[in-house]
């Protein structure tokens, strides 16, 4: 709380005595709570800390009133008090002003109060039933210590919001009482499984009446709990009542059963269990496996099997951009296969015999040709297949996928399908050919060091024909290096030779031999009696422009080297203070005459470079020497340039 009273607007007025309807709605006796709510200054004001509204919100007769009004609603309530009130009421809570939030956690008659919306919750609209979750868990943030150890006392509470999952807001707040890491506070949750909580929460999930909304949020839940307890770590009890036999007959026996939102709840909470435990050992049997484990691979996978089998599952037809599916293949089957990747994770010899025996494999491989198009079966089915290839030609579900499956015949199938439609429709390519593609390279890599896998690869008609050969294409369209060189196939280091030759390569640099822009067929320009190291030397030195002015500036900065050692280099601004104009005319003297011997030096070396071979035609040889004259003169409008130059310098130091 601030120590500074009054309000926001005293504080922000020049002189600090602005009084508001709020000032004046207090100083009434006795205060009006239901004017102080329609006030627009009171939200506001409590951020604000205006200490004559706290003190008097923070008695308990004001917050039995702003918590009725958040949670009790009378039937033959106006406007203002089933909308204004409770929102202004909950709204007042969220400022966090902690003599209210004490005041209500430390009263177990305004906290029963507070829970008494559970009671008739299932008749409120989900936009009242937010007020009441703002006011909880702003008291589970600031406050958990104190409203667990009310809970503790109260475990029908809990019990009861189990019972009433319909409520998305519900299931918030039982996440956060129990499970939810984010907020602070000493977390033991033994005092949940005392109550029984699981058991009642998947109980819920087998009544034939329960809402689809419930299941949705049992859901939620109990995966937030799996996630919690992250693998090979000892988890809490909560958590060990999850995994228990008793509540995991009763998840594996929804996940075969015929309710569909029961069955969909049942295989996503099987399916974080199992993911949770994919760090078993590769070498326990089926009776020592978690319950959860050990019955998902006796009585989940085989049904799972006669499920995608199912050629005339319910749905009717969906019309698609790319044509009618009949039927759908529908959230149950996909969840199904889901379940199935996860289970492919686990390093364990029983799985390999449970999928062997199940034949699920085969029905999955068959679904990726049914739907050419559902991108998201087809990551899945990729994934089970790459987990067992990878797993090496020993395991069972390799040859499960290879005999059983027969997927060597089914990547012919569809490659004969994608060929077909090719055909047809130009650039239109089957959704699973990049999978297909992606499993066969798997495929070839593994039968390359396991002869029994080159066999049976062999043994399949078409498999080098249509399949192989259109595969090693596909990878070298892949491979082939569109918009000039790969950065990654470049050996040598980034350095300034490097990166001439690449700009010599993208804009056509005559003296970058191998470049495309370099002449015919990459030729040297200049014919064989180029010499690149002269051109090294000249592109490392630069112009002669770029010379002459370097030189230039040098002079200027008193960093110019004298070729005969008979000047002091001079700086510019000295020269104007202690040089006289004489001297001043002969250092500038000295200066043209070294720029007129470095133009001489380098029309000299230029003029003695033979480019023209004896090979050379006539035209391109009458060419170069147009060139060469054409240089000469530049050459020369350089050295004019830089004697102008100068003449001005001796022309600033003049008389």
């Amino acid at each position: 709380m601030m120590d500074d009273a009054g309000t926001f607007w005293s504080h922000e007025s020049p002189g600090g005595d602005l009084q508001t309807g709020l000032d004046k709605l207090l100083g009434e006796s006795p205060v009006n709570l239901e004017e102080l709510l329609s006030s627009d200054e009171i939200i506001q004001e409590c951020k604000y800390m205006n200490e004559g509204l706290v003190l008097h919100l923070s008695k308990r007769g004001v917050l039995e009133k702003l918590i009725r009004y958040t949670v009790e609603i009378p039937e033959d309530a106006d406007m203002r008090t089933a909308e204004r009130y409770p929102y202004v009421a909950s709204e007042l809570f969220a400022c966090e002003v902690t003599s209210m939030l004490q005041g209500v956690v430390r009263d177990e008659g305004l906290l029963d109060i507070l829970f008494s919306f559970l009671s008739h919750c299932r008749d409120v609209d989900p936009r009242h039933s937010g007020y009441f979750r703002k006011v909880v868990g702003v008291l589970i943030q600031r406050t958990y210590d104190d409203l667990v150890a009310y809970l503790k006392k109260h475990p029908d509470i809990m019990l009861t919001m189990a019972r009433n999952m319909r409520l998305s807001v519900i299931m918030e707040i039982l996440v956060m009482i129990g499970w939810d890491s984010s907020v602070e506070g000493e977390r033991d949750l033994t005092w949940l499984a005392d109550a029984n909580l699981i058991p009642v929460l998947v109980d819920q999930l087998e009544e034939k009446n329960s809402d689809p909304d419930a299941h949705e949020n049992i859901t939620h839940s109990l995966i937030a709990l799996v996630h919690t307890c992250s693998a090979g770590m000892e988890p809490n009890k909560l958590h060990a009542h999850l995994e228990s036999k008793e509540v995991s007959e009763k998840l594996t026996a929804l996940a075969t059963g015929t309710q569909p939102s029961s069955t969909l709840a049942a295989l996503r909470i099987i399916c974080a269990m199992i993911n949770h435990h994919g760090a078993v050992s590769a070498d326990q049997k089926v009776k020592n496996l978690p319950p959860i484990v050990s019955l998902t691979l006796e009585r989940v996978l085989p049904h799972a099997s006669k499920i995608l089998g199912k050629s005339e599952a319910k749905g009717g037809s969906l019309p698609m951009q790319y044509g009618v599916l009949s039927p759908p293949l529908g959230r149950l089957r996909l969840e199904y296969i889901r379940l199935m990747d996860a289970v492919m994770r686990m390093p364990i010899r029983a799985v390999g015999e449970a999928i062997a025996k199940s034949k699920i494999l085969g029905e999955c491989i068959g679904l990726m040709l049914q739907y050419p198009f559902h991108n998201i079966l087809h990551n899945l089915v990729s994934n089970v297949v790459s987990t067992i290839v990878d797993a090496g030609p020993s395991d069972l579900r390799e040859k499960a996928l290879i005999q059983e499956a027969k997927l060597p015949q089914r990547i012919c199938e569809g490659i004969k399908l994608h060929k077909a439609r090719i055909a047809k429709r130009k650039a239109d390519r089957m959704g699973y050919t990049g999978h297909f593609i992606s499993i066969t390279n798997l495929l070839e890599e593994s039968a390359a060091k396991c002869e029994e896998l080159r066999e049976e690869l062999d043994k399949v008609k078409g498999w080098k024909e249509e399949v192989c050969d259109y595969v090693e294409e596909e990878n070298k369209n892949q491979e082939m290096t569109l918009g000039g060189r790969r950065p990654n196939t470049h050996l040598q280091d980034d350095s300034d030779d490097d990166e001439h030759h690449t700009m010599g390569q993208m804009h056509g640099d005559p003296f970058s031999t191998d470049s495309p822009g370099s002449g015919l067929d990459g030729d040297d320009p200049f014919g064989s009696a180029y010499d690149e190291s002269w051109h090294e030397s000249v592109s490392a030195q630069g112009t002669f422009e770029q010379q002459a002015s370097q030189k230039a500036n040098s002079w200027n900065n008193g960093e110019f080297e004298d070729p005969f050692g008979e000047a002091e280099p001079v700086n510019s601004s000295q020269a104007a203070t202690t040089q006289t104009p004489t001297e001043a005319k002969t250092i500038g003297d000295k200066a043209a005459s070294d720029v007129d011997d470095f133009a001489a030096d380098f029309e000299a070396e230029f003029a003695s470079q033979d480019f023209i071979s004896e090979d050379t035609p006539k035209e391109e040889e009458q060419k170069k020497v147009e060139e060469n004259k054409t240089e000469a003169k530049e050459v020369a409008t350089a050295k004019q340039a830089a004697a102008d130059d100068f003449a001005d310098f001796e022309a600033a130091f003049g008389d």
